[in-house]
């Protein structure tokens, strides 16, 4: 007999389900046959000892520690790629954006951040991961440039990201609405708050057609 299930169905009182003659027999060389493949997906486990005693928790131990290997180098190819990123980002443009109504146009610097991967690929950052690099990336050129004093948009691909300046420029554009402004340029979804805002542009055309309406 070989037990396959068991949960609680009451207070003290549980369920077991097992099977029994060929299909346990069956279940557990299907088990055996499994734990024989990861051990050979992962390596040897214990050299001194022979491939019949190796047991579940050595394979198990193995993998925890190939795990933990694999989300540091995840961890450093993250860092090596937002490095890369800022060193790879031209200098910024000075742009103006003119709202219907407004006094004045609204001067900004406009970074062009490089696409170094592809984000169908494993390597590559989509969503909020991806959201999160290029607001790391933003924040490494702000503080290399030093001036705080001025609105900023972040643009690689379709990921767009507004930073509202800080200080003295307390009558600047929130970043929320600066992203809401080039909204109405373009086509594209996001939000955030006063001082960063994300979003998404509809299409790679229209980071062109942005940077049309841009003067």
């Amino acid at each position: 007999m070989a037990a396959v299930t068991q949960a609680s169905v009451g207070s003290g009182t549980r369920r077991l389900e097992a099977l029994t003659s060929d299909a346990a027999e069956s279940y557990l060389r299907s088990r055996s046959d499994t734990l024989a493949a990861i051990e050979r997906l992962v390596g040897p486990l214990d050299p001194t000892t022979s491939a019949d005693a190796q047991t579940t928790p050595a394979v198990v131990e193995r993998i925890k520690t190939l795990t933990e290997s694999l989300r540091g180098t995840e961890q450093r190819l993250a860092a090596m790629s937002v490095s890369l990123a800022v060193a790879s980002t031209p200098k910024p443009r000075l742009l103006h954006l003119t709202e219907q109504g407004a006094d004045r146009p609204t001067a900004l610097l406009l970074y062009t951040v490089p696409l170094l991967h592809d984000k169908s690929s494993p390597s590559g950052t989509s969503g909020s991961a991806g959201a999160k690099e290029l607001i790391e990336i933003a924040e490494r050129l702000v503080r290399a440039d030093g001036d705080r004093s001025v609105s900023r948009i972040f643009v690689r691909g379709k990921e767009i990201l507004c930073v509202a300046p800080s200080g003295e420029a307390e009558k600047a554009a929130p970043a929320n609405k600066l992203l809401a402004s080039v909204f109405k340029l373009v086509n594209g979804r996001g939000g955030g708050n006063s001082a960063r805002a994300v979003g998404v542009l509809a299409s790679d055309a229209d980071l062109d057609a942005l940077l049309a309406r841009l003067q």
